[in-house]
């Protein structure tokens, strides 16, 4: 993750400052288990954010970050994670995280992990992309479902973030879903919940990476996704 610090400490940033305003839909969480939850939110945007200027770098002009135009002081729920325009229209990237807990096999992960796609709760919506990212940590046990005690913000994150960066974390962008697949996959859905960290029920698109595109489809629809029908 050192050729990602950039992106770590942009994630660090913002997710110290959203996590006393982010709300609990699902889960009674403290402080700082929000912090650890937003922070890989906002570091998989950050990654995809880099993968597309790596690839496409005349894109900068037209890549809009929500957090680098929010004039909220962070304390209001993301409107769009990125954004590509194109003349009079745009394609909204919604980047979805998750850190892997059961192994580090990645083609076990590619067959049975999924798509993150909500459904039938206040996150459910539609955009032009979905996007995945896995993050697989040395130490499985290190992203925990469990609270955390919580009585410095300021500590916790410094340390928290510390302690990612010694994991020696791989990041994986695994897959991506265009807007019809994100209507066709929420007419199959499962439920999953996590008792340990007092989490209710929550429904999701049965959509697997395996069945997703691959993210190189994307790239190749730029510089113009939002009426490319490839995508």
């Amino acid at each position: 993750m050192t050729e990602c610090t950039p992106e770590v400490q942009w994630a660090h940033n913002t997710a110290y400052r959203k996590a006393n305003h982010t709300a609990d839909t699902w889960q009674g969480r403290t402080a700082c288990k929000k912090f650890t939850n937003v922070f890989l939110g906002d570091l998989a945007k950050n990654i995809f954010k880099k993968f597309i200027l790596l690839h496409n770098p005349d894109t900068a002009n037209s890549l809009i970050e929500y957090d680098l135009i929010r004039a909220d002081d962070f304390r209001n729920s993301d409107q769009f994670d990125l954004k590509l325009t194109c003349q009079n229209e745009e394609c909204v990237i919604e980047v979805k995280s998750s850190g892997e807990k059961s192994t580090n096999n990645l083609m076990e992960i590619y067959n049975n992990r999924r798509i993150i796609i909500n459904v039938g709760n206040v996150h459910q919506h539609y955009d032009c992309i979905y996007a995945q990212i896995m993050f697989i940590p040395e130490n499985l046990a290190f992203f925990q479902n469990e609270d955390f005690v919580c009585t410095s913000l300021t500590d916790f994150s410094n340390q928290y973030v510390q302690d990612f960066l010694g994991q020696n974390i791989k990041a994986y962008i695994v897959g991506y879903a265009s807007e019809p697949m994100q209507r066709a996959a929420v007419q199959n859905v499962i439920t999953m919940n996590n008792q340990n960290a007092g989490a209710k029920k929550r429904g999701y698109a049965d959509l697997y990476i395996k069945d997703s595109k691959s993210p190189h489809l994307f790239l190749q629809a730029i510089p113009k996704p939002c009426n490319n029908p490839s995508l």
